[in-house]
């Protein structure tokens, strides 16, 4: 092992469970010497190690701690991706509590993309929705013009200041503040730009030194971005170990971004291109207008024929291709000539508007991407759909992501960590580990399972059908609740299957007359507004404060709220989705290639969106919480939610008392069984 000598007060923590290596800055909670010991073995031995971890187990200082310390004995690089911004500072900051310690964990940089670290690209609102592909190429262009007006010491128009100072300044200043550690991306960000350079540049130039790096998971996910990230690395992902923060979202969100979209807006906005580049003639035969106006009624066409009493409906793969025929009176020959005339015409408008410095970005080029991906794609992992709605639109959609996420079997070793990944066989297989190189473990939470309490109310219940032919079961739930909150006196969080569900009771006034403070969510929130709801929720110092929001959304996913923050939780129904053509292809398309179809598309997601939503609650050793579940078919998920309790009424709850003074309120009604 290697010795390090800790700070004044603080020590470097070991246990003859770990390895020799292995260096927490923290005594170790109950259970955690034993998972950095099963990182280590996996990362020592090459292989998968996918781990469900509870709250309170110390999942990133863990992963972290035994990954600097595999690497200094191998050589090789961590990286580390993560979902928010929020896991990422985590990161760094159980990177800095490791330095304060007196230990050697090696440079750690955290990486952003250029949405965030470019500020040239950042101030101009102009590209503030650029792809990373799109701005990659106006920054290239900018850093060219730099490169040369450095070079011949003459200015250049439309050259960027911020990579010309970087030019002149070097890397030395920013690797010296990532030495001392404590930095996140943000704040990161700021310094190096406040300084005159440019963070984008500066850090990607500092990866090849660094011991750790940390990402988003896009960079891995993106076809695209990855081969750069190699490079940018300087070794292959066989020298590197790869740890995955918040691991059940890596699946869909692989799904999800391999499943491409063809909308009717994406089509207006190729007309309005088409009639600005003077609508040239593709192939010789029709107008570009023309053919996107053929393409708007076959889309349209698709929706009337395929889409019944859902939102969406399968389209046979060939379907698309002859409808564009029969529209067009055109022969195949000349359908795969418009086709590669539109990719054409696409790359020149790219081009040209690059050229004038907009965001090089064309409909038209984005159609000709469709249709070559719908054409080739004409087996399983995909299926074809068409939407409906007010945005219409043709999907590809992908309904298996292991072959997608081939790229894990590249890493030397990865580590798979969440609090809610259970079923493990069934993580490993939608990421396709290879099943000789994967190890499956469960470590629990060291926290008392007293501590959170979960409820659900038999004779309550949110099934789509009984509502239709009985609305008095949507009054009854709304009475439960409010019976609930007079037993809840404490900070409370209020969660909907569905916004639309939130909107409908809140415009019932369900809630009307009762005296506490309500802060709701949104859909069209962005990232900074939610925080500030979020915060204003937190610092409000009257009690029994509400937050309302969505299950599956992101007050109830990577948002924690400790101690008082919030102490109580009521979750209006089981999130089940609406059942659709979607659905239905991966229930049968798993049933086929695993069996448990159900399971594996509609069952486990939900149980992990309940999970998820409850695991808010309890932080900390000290914290405590109960749940209500609004909804009798939560019993179905008792293998998702440890500890669930039926009651036939809120009598027979034995709810946490709220930390703070109860709340004046109106009597709620009773509830009727």
């Amino acid at each position: 092992g290697r010795t390090f000598t800790p700070l004044p007060g603080q020590g470097l923590h070991r246990s003859a469970a770990w390895s020799s290596v292995a260096i927490l800055p923290y005594p170790p909670r109950p259970g955690q010497a034993e998972f950095v010991a099963a990182i280590q073995s996996a990362q020592r031995e090459g292989r998968h190690l996918v781990a469900e971890a509870g709250t309170g187990t110390g999942k990133t200082v863990s992963a972290l701690g035994a990954g600097v310390a595999t690497t200094a004995k191998d050589g090789r690089k961590l990286v580390y991706i993560t979902r928010t911004n929020a896991q990422q500072a985590q990161v760094v900051k159980e990177h800095k509590a490791l330095l304060d310690a007196g230990a050697e964990p090696g440079l750690l940089v955290p990486f952003m993309g250029r949405r965030q670290y470019c500020p040239l690209l950042r101030s101009d609102d102009r590209f503030a929705d650029g792809t990373p592909e799109e701005l990659g190429r106006l920054c290239r262009d900018a850093k060219t013009k730099a490169s040369r007006a450095h070079e011949t010491g003459k200015a250049v128009e439309g050259a960027c200041p911020y990579f010309a100072r970087l030019l002149k300044d070097g890397t030395a200043p920013i690797e010296a503040l990532l030495a001392e550690g404590g930095c996140d991306g943000a704040e990161l960000a700021r310094k190096v730009e406040k300084a005159g350079s440019c963070p984008y540049e500066a850090l990607k130039l500092l990866i090849p030194k660094a011991r750790t790096v940390v990402l988003p998971a896009i960079f891995l996910i993106d076809s695209r971005l990855r081969p750069a990230l190699q490079q940018w690395l300087g070794t292959g992902f066989d020298e590197c170990h790869l740890v995955v923060d918040e691991a059940h979202h890596l699946p869909n969100a692989a799904r999800e971004h391999h499943s491409p979209q063809l909308t009717s807006t994406s089509l207006q906005r190729a007309l309005k291109e088409a009639e600005e580049y003077r609508d040239p003639t593709l192939a010789g035969t029709h107008l570009t207008t023309t053919v996107i106006d053929a393409l708007q009624r076959v889309l349209h066409g698709l929706v009337d024929e395929h889409v019944r009493d859902g939102e969406d409906g399968l389209v046979p793969p060939d379907a698309l291709t002859e409808s564009i025929l029969t529209e067009l009176r055109v022969s195949t020959p000349t359908l795969d000539r418009i086709a590669k005339d539109l990719y054409v015409l696409g790359e020149n408008i790219r081009n040209d508007r690059r050229s004038k410095g907009r965001l090089p970005r064309s409909s038209i080029g984005s159609i000709a991407n469709f249709l070559h991906a719908w054409s080739a794609a004409r087996d399983e992992p995909y299926v074809h759909l068409v939407t409906a709605g007010e945005n219409p639109a043709l999907e590809l959609y992908l309904l298996d992501p292991a072959p997608v996420l081939a790229w894990l079997g590249e890493f030397w070793s990865t580590t798979h960590m969440s609090g809610t990944l259970a079923p493990l066989d069934e993580h490993s297989r939608l990421c396709g580990l290879d099943g000789g190189r994967t190890t499956q473990q469960c470590f629990a939470s060291p926290f008392d399972p007293d501590h959170l309490r979960i409820y659900g109310l038999e004779g309550v219940h949110r099934r789509w059908e009984a509502v239709q032919r009985d609305p008095g079961l949507t009054t009854r739930q709304q009475e439960a609740a409010l019976a609930a909150l007079a037993r809840f006196p404490g900070r409370t969080g209020l969660f909907f299957p569905s916004h639309r569900m939130m909107e409908d009771y809140l415009e019932e006034g369900f809630l009307h007359g009762l005296d506490r403070p309500r802060y709701v969510e949104s859909a069209d929130m962005d990232n900074a507004t939610l925080q500030r709801l979020v915060d204003a929720f937190r610092r409000d110092p009257r009690p029994g404060a509400l937050l309302l929001g969505v299950l599956g959304g992101r007050l109830t996913e990577g948002l924690d709220f400790p101690g008082d923050a919030m102490e109580h939780m009521i979750l209006f129904g089981v999130p089940y989705p609406r059942p659709s053509a979607r659905s239905q292809a991966l229930i049968h398309h798993f049933d086929r290639t695993g069996g448990n179809g159900w399971q594996v598309a509609v069952h486990n997601p939900v149980g992990r969106t309940l999970r998820q939503a409850v695991g808010r609650l309890i932080r900390g050793p000290e914290d405590r919480g109960t749940v209500l579940v609004l909804d009798e078919r939560v019993v179905r998920f008792h293998n998702h939610l440890s500890g669930l309790r039926m009651v036939r009424g809120l009598d027979e709850m034995q709810a946490h008392p709220a930390s703070r003074t109860a709340v004046s309120s109106r009597k709620a009604p009773s509830v009727a069984h």
